[in-house]
C-alpha cells in the first residue's frame, strides 16, 4: 500500500459511513446521506472491498468469528481496534513507569548499602533520609541540565535507553543527554500497531510533499478534443468492456500480471505490462516472476504509468483524474455548438500539468485510486492522460494517413496500432517501420529511435506489415505481440539476456496473456544454434497451419529459432 490522496481517504471515509448506517439499517439517515452526498459510480459498494482497502482483512475476518456478539460494521471494528490499543498502551506506560521507580528505589538502597561498609550502618542511613528529603523538595540536575532521574535510566540501562518519563505526573519530553543519545517519548507501540494495520505505507517525507498541485476542471473544448481524439466524434461513450482499472492476477505466482475483464483494451494493458516488467528488470536485473513481492509489483505498475506519460509529453505531462459527477458541464450552448454529448465520465474530469517527472510520480502516487482498481474508469483516465501529454493536435497530427477520419480506437472498440505506439513510443504514428516512407506524395511516419520496449507482430508473418528492426531490438528484453488481433507480452526474466544470446543464440521468454485467465508461468525456450534445425520449408511460410501463431512472431527476430514450450500446451 501508498500513501493516499485527499480524494481517496475521502471516498474510504464515505464508503465507512455508508457502510456503517446500512448496517445499522439507518435508511432515513442514509437516503438524507444520498440526497446531500450522491453515491459515484466507482464508489466501494462491498464490504470486502472496503475492509481490502483498508488492510483489515483479517480484524474484519476475526471480528466475524465472534458469531453473535461480532461488530456491525468495519467502522466499528475499527473504532474498537483503536481503543483497545490505546488502553494497551496506557497499562504499559503505567506498568513501565512504576517499574523504573521500583528501579530506582532498589539502586539507591544498595548504593547505601554499599556506603555502610566504609562508614557505618548509621551515618549510611543518616544519608539515605537527607538524599530523600533533597529529593523530595526538587529535582536534581546533571550539567546538561536534565533531570537526573531520568539521565540515570537513560544511559544506566541500555533496555530503557531512548524512553523518558518524568516521576513527577509521568510527564513526557524530548530532549538529548550528549551528542549520542536521544531520550523520546515511548509511541512507538501504537504507531507500529496502527501502521501494520496497512492503511496506507506512509512515503518518507521529503520536499515533495510540500508541494501543491493545481487542478482544474475540464472544459466543453477540451473534452470535445479527447473523445474526438479516440472515437472520431463526441458523442460516443466508451464502451463497457473498457471500464476497469489496472488490478493484479489473484495468482500468487502470476502476481506481476495485469488483468483484463473483457475483449477490447487489450493493447493499453500491454503496453503497461511491458513497461512495468521492464522497471522489474531494472530493479532486480533478473528475478524469478513467481517470486515477485506485491508491493514491488504494485511500486512498478506506477513506475510504468509514469513512464509512459512522461515519454508521451516530451519533458511534461498532464494527469486527468476522475472528478465529482455533481459538477458536469452545464453550457447547453457549447454542447451544442462542439456536439458534444455527455457521457458521465469525460466533462467530469481534472486535469494537472507538471513539468518534472518526480513530480508527475508524486501526483499519480497521491491519485492511483482514478487508475488502479476493478470497477473504475482507469483505462480511460489512463489513455486520456497520454492523449493531452501528447497533446491531442500532435495525436491526429501523428496519425495522419490516407483516411481522413483518423482516430485512436479501431473496429469493435479494439486498439488501434496508432493508440499501441503512442502508448509504446510516446507518438500516435500507424505504422512500425523504421524511420519515413514516400508514398503518392504522402510521408507516412513509423518508428525513429530505438524504444525501450519491442513489439512482435503476427501481421508481418503473413507480410502485411513489416515491423523494423528498432522495435525488434529494444533496449530491454520485452516484447508486446500482436497475435490474432490481440496484445499480449513476452519478456526475459534476465536484463542481459539480449547480450547474452548473440552469444549463446538461445533465450528463455516468458509468455503473459492478461485477457486468457493464464493460470500458469508459461516459460518458452527459444533457440537458433542450428540454422537448418528449423526444416526445409521457410520460416515464413503460411502453410504451416499447426504451428502455435506466437511461435510465427518469435520468427520474425530470429527465422530459424526452434522454440521448446517446457511442458505447457501451444497456444493454437
Amino acid at each position: 500500500f501508498n500513501a493516499m490522496g485527499q480524494q481517496e481517504v475521502e471516498a474510504l471515509g464515505e464508503a465507512l459511513v455508508r457502510e456503517y448506517l446500512s448496517s445499522k439499517g439507518l435508511k432515513g439517515a442514509l437516503e438524507a446521506l444520498n440526497k446531500e452526498l450522491p453515491p459515484k459510480e466507482d464508489r466501494t459498494t462491498k464490504r470486502s472491498e472496503l475492509s481490502r482497502s483498508l488492510g483489515i482483512e483479517k480484524m474484519v475476518k476475526r471480528n466475524k468469528e465472534k458469531g453473535e456478539e461480532a461488530l456491525a460494521s468495519c467502522l466499528e471494528v475499527l473504532v474498537e481496534y483503536l481503543h483497545n490499543k490505546a488502553v494497551a498502551l496506557k497499562e504499559k506506560k503505567s506498568e513501565e513507569t512504576d517499574k523504573r521507580e521500583k528501579t530506582e528505589k532498589n539502586e539507591r538502597v544498595d548504593k547505601a548499602n554499599k556506603d555502610e561498609k566504609h562508614e557505618g550502618h548509621s551515618k549510611a542511613k543518616a544519608k539515605e533520609k537527607h538524599v530523600d528529603s533533597e529529593r523530595m523538595e526538587r529535582p536534581r540536575t546533571d550539567h546538561h541540565g536534565m533531570n537526573e532521574d531520568v539521565a540515570s535510566i537513560a544511559v544506566g540501562n541500555e533496555s530503557s535507553a531512548g524512553f523518558m518519563y518524568r516521576r513527577r505526573g509521568h510527564e513526557s519530553s524530548r530532549g538529548h543527554l550528549d551528542s549520542n543519545v536521544c531520550v523520546v517519548e515511548d509511541l512507538d507501540d501504537l504507531a507500529d500497531e496502527v501502521s501494520s494495520m496497512n492503511f496506507r505505507e506512509q512515503a518518507p517525507p521529503s520536499h515533495k510533499d510540500k508541494v501543491s498541485f493545481k487542478f482544474h476542471r475540464i472544459s466543453i473544448k477540451e473534452a470535445f478534443e479527447l473523445r474526438s481524439t479516440v472515437f472520431g466524434n463526441a458523442r460516443i461513450p466508451f464502451p463497457s468492456s473498457w471500464r476497469q482499472g489496472f488490478f493484479f492476477n489473484p495468482l500468487t505466482r502470476l502476481k506481476y500480471g495485469l488483468v483484463q475483464k473483457e475483449g477490447g483494451p487489450c493493447g493499453v494493458l500491454a503496453c503497461v505490462q511491458a513497461y512495468l516488467i521492464k522497471n522489474l528488470l531494472c530493479k532486480r536485473r533478473q528475478f524469478d516472476p513467481e517470486a515477485l513481492r506485491e508491493h514491488e509489483v504494485r511500486e512498478a505498475l506506477l513506475d510504468a504509468i509514469c513512464d509512459i506519460l512522461w515519454q508521451a509529453g516530451g519533458g511534461k505531462a498532464i494527469l486527468a483524474i476522475t472528478g465529482s459527477q455533481r459538477a458536469l458541464l452545464a453550457d447547453e450552448d457549447e454542447k451544442m455548438q462542439f456536439n458534444y454529448k455527455d457521457d458521465g465520465f469525460t466533462e467530469c474530469l481534472m486535469i494537472c500539468q507538471v513539468d518534472s517527472r518526480n513530480d508527475l510520480r508524486t501526483l499519480i502516487q497521491d491519485h492511483q485510486t482514478s487508475f488502479l482498481g476493478n470497477d473504475i474508469h482507469g483505462l480511460a483516465c489512463f489513455l486520456y492522460s497520454a492523449i493531452l501529454s501528447r497533446g491531442a493536435s500532435n495525436v491526429r497530427k501523428d496519425m495522419e494517413s490516407f483516411d481522413t477520419n483518423v482516430k485512436l480506437m479501431g473496429q469493435h472498440n479494439y486498439c488501434s496500432q496508432e493508440m499501441v505506439n503512442l502508448l509504446l513510443v510516446g507518438k500516435a504514428v500507424p505504422n512500425v517501420f523504421d524511420g519515413t516512407k514516400e508514398l503518392d506524395g504522402l510521408t507516412l511516419n513509423g518508428i525513429t529511435c530505438k524504444t525501450e520496449i519491442g513489439f512482435f507482430s503476427l501481421f508481418e508473418h503473413y507480410r502485411s506489415i513489416e515491423v523494423g528492426s528498432l522495435l525488434k531490438n529494444p533496449k530491454y528484453p520485452v516484447w508486446v505481440v500482436c497475435s490474432e488481433s490481440h496484445f499480449s507480452v513476452f519478456f526475459s526474466s534476465n536484463l542481459n539476456a539480449l547480450e547474452e544470446c548473440e552469444v549463446s543464440k538461445e533465450i528463455d521468454l516468458f509468455y503473459y496473456d492478461e485477457l486468457a485467465k493464464q493460470d500458469e508461468t508459461i516459460r518458452l525456450s527459444v533457440s537458433w544454434r542450428n540454422e537448418d534445425s528449423y526444416g526445409t520449408k521457410g520460416p515464413m511460410d503460411p502453410s504451416r497451419d499447426l504451428t502455435p501463431p506466437l511461435e510465427h512472431c518469435i520468427r520474425t527476430k530470429w527465422p530459424h529459432a526452434t522454440v521448446d514450450w517446457n511442458g505447457s500446451d501451444p497456444i493454437l
